[in-house]
C-alpha cells in the first residue's frame, strides 16, 4: 500500500510576510518550478512528506529569496467541515503600524479551531494572528503565523482565506491582519471546529504469500 502524492499548488509572488530566517528550520528541500510560471503544481515526494508530516502549515516556499503563497493538498487527505457558523463582528478597527483588528463573540459553546474571513479585497497576503480568551479581557496567542492571501489574474482566482489553530472552547477570538489599515476591509467571519479524518491508503496491488517447504533441501520458499 501506498499514499497518493501530496500536491502544492505554488503562485507568483505577491505581497509577502516579514523575511524569516531559514537557518532555523530544520529541513530545506530545493523544488523545480518552470521559470516565469504564475501558477505551479508541484507533487511532494515521500521524503518531503516524511519531513513534514501532518504540520503542514509550518511549510514555507521561497523562491528569489522571496516567499511566495500556496495551497496544500493532498488525494489521500479527508476532512469533514461542520456547518460554519457566521460571527458578529465587534471592535474593528486600525492598530497602529500594525494592521486590522476585530473580536468575534461566540455564543454558541463548543469547540473551534478554524475561521474564515471574508473580504472583498484581491491580490494579497497577510500574515494573521489569532488570539483567545475567556472573558474577552485576557488574551492568549493561539497562533501567531497564519495567513491568508488571494491571486487574482487573466480571469482566474485562487484564494485562501481561513486560519487554523489549536482547538479551543474560549468564546472570545481577536484576531489581527497584519498590513490591512482600512476599516471595512473584512465584510465577515466564520468559526468553525475541522476535523481531520484518517488518511486513506490507495492499494496497488494484494497478495496472500504462501510458504512451501522441500523435504529433501530443507528450503524453504515463497511466492
Amino acid at each position: 500500500m501506498t499514499q497518493a502524492p501530496k500536491v502544492l499548488l505554488i503562485f507568483a509572488a505577491i505581497a509577502i510576510a516579514a523575511p524569516i530566517n531559514l537557518s532555523t528550520w530544520k529541513y530545506r528541500k530545493k523544488i523545480s518550478l518552470t521559470p516565469g510560471d504564475a501558477v505551479a503544481v508541484v507533487k511532494l515526494d515521500q521524503e518531503i512528506y516524511a519531513a513534514i508530516g501532518s504540520r503542514y502549515y509550518k511549510m514555507r516556499v521561497y523562491r528569489d529569496n522571496e516567499e511566495v503563497p500556496y495551497l496544500f493538498g493532498s488525494a489521500d487527505r479527508v476532512l469533514h467541515d461542520r456547518v460554519l457558523s457566521n460571527e458578529q463582528l465587534f471592535d474593528e478597527s486600525i492598530v497602529p503600524d500594525v494592521g486590522l483588528q476585530f473580536t468575534v463573540h461566540r455564543h454558541y459553546v463548543g469547540a473551534h479551531n478554524q475561521i474564515a474571513i471574508f473580504t472583498d479585497l484581491k491580490n494579497f497576503r497577510n500574515r494573521v494572528r489569532i488570539e483567545t480568551s475567556q472573558d474577552g479581557v485576557h488574551w492568549s496567542v493561539a497562533r501567531n503565523d497564519g495567513a491568508i492571501f488571494n491571486f487574482s489574474q487573466d480571469g482566474r482566482e485562487f484564494s485562501s482565506t481561513s486560519v487554523e489553530y489549536p482547538v479551543s472552547r474560549r468564546p472570545f477570538l481577536r484576531v489581527t491582519i497584519f498590513g490591512w489599515m482600512k476599516n471595512g476591509s473584512v465584510t465577515g467571519a466564520a468559526v468553525d471546529h475541522k476535523e481531520e479524518q484518517h488518511e486513506v491508503f490507495e492499494v496497488y496491488a494484494k497478495a496472500t504469500p504462501r510458504i512451501s517447504e522441500d523435504s529433501s533441501t530443507r528450503a524453504c520458499s515463497h511466492y
